[in-house]
């Protein structure tokens, strides 16, 4: 994406696009993906702010990205799960085996 023409980069972004909605990435890595062809285009289009960027390669605004919000809820299920056995060792005095995490 880096080094094709201008007119040909926002076709060629929505193809990578879509291609993470056939693949099987996780909700984490599809939002990495989405984040690193915004941002090729932003710096490919720096006269264009983020959110031209993003209507251009037909993401919807008005919400977060679908894999974006899975991140995060993945992300928020990972933090709990941490701060659970953070307490569980804490309170018991020792590491909890591999079994019990």
């Amino acid at each position: 994406m880096t080094i094709i023409e201008e007119a040909q980069a926002p076709e060629v972004a929505r193809y990578l696009l879509s291609g993470t909605e056939q693949e099987e990435f996780t909700p984490i890595q599809r939002g990495d993906i989405i984040d690193i062809i915004t941002s090729i285009m932003v710096y490919k289009f720096a006269n264009l702010s983020r959110a031209k960027i993003w209507a251009m390669l037909g993401l919807d605004l008005t919400q977060e990205p679908r894999t974006i919000r899975e991140a995060n809820e993945e992300g928020s299920e990972v933090e709990a799960i941490a701060l659970i056995t953070r307490q569980l060792t804490r309170r018991l005095g020792q590491e909890l085996p591999q079994e019990m995490r």
